[in-house]
C-alpha cells in the first residue's frame, strides 16, 4: 500500500536569522550567494519581504522566480507568494516545510551495524541548516497549487494514517565495555542517546504511547521498537550462550491484559530493532487514548547482569480524521484506488484563518475550505 506524507499547517516566520554562508560542498555553485537558515523544529516556514531586505539581499536585482532554497545538497520545493508577475513585491513571501536534523543519517558514523539505534536524536546536533539562494533559472523546485474543491463527485475516506514515535534520548551510553573498562574508539550499534531508566535483571518499565481516534476497522497497524544491551555477562557469553532475556507486552490504556509483543534472549550489548503489523484492535477501541508497552527484564536464574535501555517505540495506526484541536498535524493517506482522488473531511482541527494541506511526498500546496466545524479537500 503506497502513502503520501501529508502536513497541515503550522506556519512559522523567519524574522531574522539569514546568515551568508561562504563554505559548501560539490553541491555548492561558487558563482551563487548562499544564505544559512538554522531549523531546530519542523513545520512550515515563511521568509518575508523585510526578512529578505534585512539579511542585505538586493530582491530588486533579479526575479523571484530564481531563488532556490537546498538542504542537505538537495534542492527543497518552495512556495513563492506573487512570483509569476517577475517581481518581488513587499506582501509576498517564500514557504517551505523543512524538519530539524535528526540521527537518520548517521549511519556511516557507525561501525558494524545496519541501522541507526536511535535515527530520531542526533549524536551532534539537533539544528539542521536549510540554505537560500537564486540562479538565473526559471524552472526551479516549486510546490504546486492545487485548489480543486468538486467534492461532490468523491466518496469521504474513513481514515488516514497517524505516526506516534517516541524516542527516549535522556543518557548518553557510550556503547559496548571489555574487562579492562575500555569502549571502541569508534561509534558502535550500543552507542547513543537512549532512554535513562534502565532496566535492571528482574525489573520492569512501562511506556505510553499515544494512539488517540483509533479506527478499529482499518488495515493492520505496525509497531516498532529498538532496545540496545547495556551490558554482559562475560563468563554466560564464554559459554555461548545469551544474558540477556527481554519480553515486550502491549495493552490499550482501558484494557485489562496484555499482548504479548515480544519474548526474546540476545547476547551482551546487541542492539535489537523488533516490528509487526498487528490488527488495530488490538491497539483498542473509540475510546481509547494510549497503548501502555510493559518492558521486562526477564529474572532468568543464574544471571548476574542484565542491563537493559530503550531507544523508542514507534507505533503507525489507522486513524479517524479527527485532528484532535491541534493546529498542525502530520499523517500518511494511502493512494485512492476505488476513486481518482481522496476526500478528506477534518473535524476537531484548530486552525485560524485558512489552513493548508501540504503534500509532503508530491511537493503540492493545497487550500483547504472550512465550514461550519469541518474542514475540506481533495488529494
Amino acid at each position: 500500500m503506497k502513502k503520501s506524507l501529508f502536513f497541515i499547517l503550522s506556519l512559522v516566520l523567519i524574522s531574522s536569522y539569514l546568515k551568508a554562508q561562504p563554505y559548501g560542498n560539490e553541491w555548492i555553485n561558487n558563482s551563487q550567494k548562499y544564505y544559512k537558515i538554522k531549523i531546530a523544529q519542523n513545520g512550515v516556514y515563511r521568509i518575508s519581504y523585510t526578512t529578505l531586505l534585512n539579511a542585505g539581499i538586493s530582491i530588486s536585482s533579479f526575479d523571484p522566480r530564481n531563488f532556490q532554497i537546498f538542504n542537505n545538497g538537495v534542492e527543497q520545493k518552495i512556495f513563492i507568494q506573487g512570483e509569476n508577475d517577475g517581481v518581488f513585491d513587499n506582501t509576498d513571501f517564500i514557504e517551505f516545510y523543512a524538519e530539524k536534523n535528526t540521527g537518520a543519517l548517521e549511519l556511516p558514523l557507525y561501525y558494524n551495524t545496519s541501522f541507526v539505534p536511535n535515527p530520531y536524536y542526533s549524536l551532534v546536533n539537533d539544528t539542521a541548516v536549510y540554505f537560500l539562494t537564486w540562479n538565473a533559472s526559471f524552472s526551479n523546485a516549486r510546490m504546486a497549487s492545487e485548489t480543486d474543491v468538486s467534492f461532490s463527485s468523491y466518496s469521504p475516506n474513513s481514515f488516514v494514517f497517524r505516526e506516534e514515535i517516541q524516542s527516549y534520548s535522556g543518557a548518553y551510553y557510550a556503547g559496548e565495555t571489555d574487562q579492562a573498562g575500555g569502549t571502541n574508539a569508534r561509534y558502535v550499534a550500543s552507542e547513543g542517546y537512549f532512554d535513562s531508566q534502565v532496566l535492571t535483571l528482574g525489573s520492569s518499565l512501562q511506556k505510553n504511547i499515544s494512539t488517540t481516534n483509533l479506527y478499529t476497522s482499518g488495515p493492520y497497524a505496525k509497531i516498532e521498537c529498538v532496545v540496545v544491551g547495556a551490558s554482559q555477562d562475560f563468563y554466560t557469553l564464554s559459554q555461548g550462550l545469551p544474558d540477556h532475556h527481554l519480553k515486550i507486552e502491549f495493552k490499550a490504556n482501558n484494557a485489562s491484559g496484555y499482548n504479548l509483543f515480544r519474548d526474546t534472549l540476545f547476547k551482551g550489548y546487541a542492539t535489537n530493532k523488533f516490528t509487526s503489523v498487528i490488527s488495530p484492535s488490538l491497539l483498542g477501541n473509540a475510546s481509547t487514548t494510549s497503548t501502555m508497552f510493559n518492558v521486562t527484564s526477564v529474572n532468568d536464574p543464574s544471571w548476574t547482569s542484565n542491563r537493559t535501555v530503550i531507544s523508542y517505540i514507534k507505533v503507525k495506526y489507522p486513524h479517524i480524521l479527527d485532528f484532535e484541536s491541534r493546529s498542525d498535524y502530520l499523517f500518511y493517506l494511502p493512494d485512492a484506488t476505488t476513486q481518482t482522488k481522496s476526500y478528506l473531511q477534518i473535524s476537531n482541527f484548530a486552525g485560524s484563518g485558512t489552513a493548508r494541506l501540504y503534500n509532503l511526498t508530491n511537493g503540492t500546496r493545497i487550500d483547504i475550505p472550512k465550514l461550519v466545524n469541518t474542514y475540506y479537500a481533495l488529494v
